[in-house]
């Protein structure tokens, strides 16, 4: 778990770069904002996509996290009550790279599943940040807007409609997070119900450890290219900055002015700004 989360870790550093790669090219370059799937405001591409990275960030936290819980060596807690014999489990946990041990035994016994299902949770928080990030491509690469473009190599075609270039690699990576999450639920119900000791039921944690860790390597990898190679379109972009999208700002040049803004607000809205 720990080379393989530290893998991630250094997986999602690599993401955060394209991303910053991309928002870097993209500086400054305006774009509506959008709440309740309705134009809101102005924003710029290089903030939206910052935004991906600063989530990311917030993942690695809860990673780092995560990791230290598990720098702890169980080594020599047999089946979960020591043994007696003089074993020097401090010098064992240093030549296995643990930053400690975890002393009592019992507690070595109950993390099993516990610690899995909170390496699974680490993952998770960057699966739904991949599909947060999916989810923008997705909808901003439809021809209705047009604003960003995939490259070939990550669009498919369709099994008729030769007109077809379909964003796959990020529907599935979209829903690649639900299957973390399942796998998720999977492992924590392993932890309740069970009095303190070892139980047969842990093994079962495994499975879906290991395909969470696989599936949030893979698709770190992947949306790494997807980023790298995607560009934005200036013209569409700027053919969506509408009049609407200005509104706010009316409303608080006339606050500047000493209007209030409840007023300043209905003189917007009824056009008498």
């Amino acid at each position: 778990m720990k080379a393989r989360l530290q893998e991630i870790g250094r997986s999602t550093r690599r993401l955060q770069a394209a991303i910053a790669a991309f928002a870097a090219r993209c500086a400054g370059l305006a774009m509506p904002g959008y709440t309740h799937m309705r134009k809101a405001m102005p924003t710029t591409v290089d903030t939206l996509a910052l935004a991906w990275r600063d989530m990311l960030e917030d993942d690695l936290l809860l990673l780092r996290a995560v990791l230290a819980v598990l720098d702890k060596s169980p080594l020599g807690s047999a089946a979960g009550f020591g043994v007696p014999l003089r074993i020097d489990r401090k010098r064992t946990a240093k030549e296995l790279g643990f930053a400690a041990v975890q002393e009592n035994p019992i507690h070595c016994a109950n993390s099993r599943a516990r610690y899995e299902a909170l390496a699974v949770q680490a993952v998770y928080g960057v699966m739904k940040t991949l599909n947060r990030a999916a989810s923008d491509l997705a909808l901003f690469t439809m021809s209705e807007f047009g604003f960003f473009r995939l490259a070939p190599q990550h669009c498919t075609g369709s099994s008729i409609m030769p007109h077809k270039r379909n964003p796959d690699v990020l529907e599935l990576v979209r829903a690649q997070a639900h299957a973390v999450r399942g796998y998720l639920l999977w492992i924590d119900g392993l932890t309740l119900d069970r009095p303190s000791g070892y139980h047969r039921d842990y093994q079962l944690a495994k499975e879906p450890l290991l395909e969470s860790l696989r599936i949030a390597a893979e698709s770190l990898e992947i949306m790494e290219k997807v980023v790298s190679g995607l560009t934005a379109d200036p013209e569409r972009l700027a053919a969506a900055m509408t009049e609407e999208l200005y509104a706010t700002e009316k409303a608080c040049r006339l606050v500047e002015k000493g209007v209030p803004f409840r007023r300043a607000y209905r003189m917007v809205a009824e056009g008498r700004d």
